[in-house]
């Protein structure tokens, strides 16, 4: 079974026994849907390790095209805690080649709380999301959120 497969079911009207039969059918989507689909999981993967404090995993969406990873302080982001992490917008740009998606971009809000200091800051997302088609994976163009 192919995991990029999405699933519909049909009714196919009343059976022998007068129950309604439903039929499980596998709908293959183009490649644009499918990388949309991954988007969106990927979208949601990395709000929820922001969210629930693995910021190692956050971390590792945001690699640069050229294959460059953000170098991050892990021990300072150990200080903070993020309380919501809320998409504003989310805008998928058409690549230019065939059936392709290949970058995205992010507006989201994300709210956080500084340990030691007792604070609730608050900071506006831009990102730049891309499609590694090598990796089959989504990262992030754009420097990890700044922590102050």
């Amino acid at each position: 079974m192919f995991s990029e497969d999405t699933y519909e079911t049909r009714n196919f009207g009343v059976g022998h026994c007068g129950d309604v039969c439903h039929v499980r059918v596998r709908m293959r989507g183009t490649e644009s849907q499918k990388s949309g689909r991954k988007f969106e999981r990927s979208l949601t993967q990395y709000a929820a390790a922001l969210r629930w404090g693995r910021l190692r995993e956050a971390v590792s969406f945001h690699v640069a095209q050229d294959g460059t990873a953000a170098a991050v302080n892990l021990e300072h982001l150990e200080n903070f805690s993020v309380t919501s992490f809320k998409i504003i917008s989310k805008t998928i740009i058409p690549s230019s080649e065939k059936d392709g998606i290949n970058e995205a971009v992010v507006v989201a809000e994300m709210s956080y709380f500084h340990k030691e200091q007792g604070t609730i800051r608050k900071s506006n997302l831009n990102q730049l999301w891309w499609y590694n088609a090598e990796i089959k994976r989504w990262l992030v163009e754009t420097e990890f959120p700044e922590f102050k």
